[in-house]
């Protein structure tokens, strides 16, 4: 069986979408692949900066 492609799509909410920062680590710390990733408002900024790096403690630096 193919493994299941996994995609993210994270919403607005101003300050509050600095949470998606601790959704994305979680998933990678679990093993869980991010395949596609799609935002909106904030999360589109969240999702912007962790395609172009893929580093979330970069994301935790960026957002302090």
């Amino acid at each position: 069986m193919k493994e299941p492609k996994i995609g993210l799509a994270l919403g607005s909410g101003g300050a509050k979408g600095f949470a998606h920062i601790g959704v994305i680590k979680v998933l990678r710390e679990n093993g869980i692949p991010i395949h596609m990733i799609a935002g909106s408002s904030m999360g589109a900024l969240v999702g912007t900066f962790y395609a172009a790096s893929s580093n979330v403690e970069r994301l935790y630096k960026l957002a302090n």
